[in-house]
């Protein structure tokens, strides 16, 4: 039998603010202890949150990007590319 990993997300769509960064963050680091063995909490941030997120979440929370370029680099301006993402720290993107 394969066991599937326990994962909880949270996408934030086009919300937020630094200071919600560090409180919802801080909130959710604080109570992911209580959750069963094995989940993974995920956040989900707007791009430009990310670093503030990642800075919050430490080893407790993962952190995913909404959105990857399907191109690893180029002229395409706004978007975002899966190494750039992990460069950022990013474990996930939806």
């Amino acid at each position: 039998t394969v066991m599937r990993r326990k994962i909880v997300a949270g996408n934030w769509k086009m919300n937020g603010s630094k200071d919600l960064a560090q409180t919802l963050v801080s909130d959710v680091r604080s109570q992911a202890a209580s959750l069963d063995n094995g989940v993974e909490v995920v956040i989900i941030p707007p791009a430009i949150y990310v670093p503030d997120v990642v800075a919050s979440a430490g080893d407790v929370l993962s952190v995913g990007v909404q959105n990857v370029a399907q191109w690893a680099s180029g002229a395409y301006t706004g978007e975002i590319s899966a190494d750039m993402a992990l460069d950022q720290g990013c474990q996930y993107a939806l």
